[in-house]
């Protein structure tokens, strides 16, 4: 049995949400289903954490990047090679 659910969201997520329904080949309410069912899988353990599958890509990029970049820099550096072209 499917019970219906309505949520006030603001109308820029409500379309970046549809946007990537499509994209995935399914709806929104599917997503939200999904996404709930893990934040609360381990509801019963102490230490359960609702950002456990982000935490999972943490260190997933590790040694791509050099760790003394100067992010300013380097932005300001695209930026102007954008703007120059």
């Amino acid at each position: 049995m499917v019970t219906k659910l309505t949520l006030s969201v603001n109308p820029k997520t409500v379309a970046k949400a549809k946007k990537y329904a499509k994209q995935k080949g399914t709806s929104i309410s599917r997503l939200f289903e999904e996404h709930v069912t893990e934040l609360t899988r381990n509801k019963n353990s102490e230490k359960s954490d609702p950002l456990e599958s982000l935490k999972r890509l943490k260190g997933i990029a590790k040694g791509a990047i050099s760790d003394d970049i100067n992010y300013k820099d380097m932005i300001a550096d695209i930026l102007i090679e954008k703007h120059l072209k």
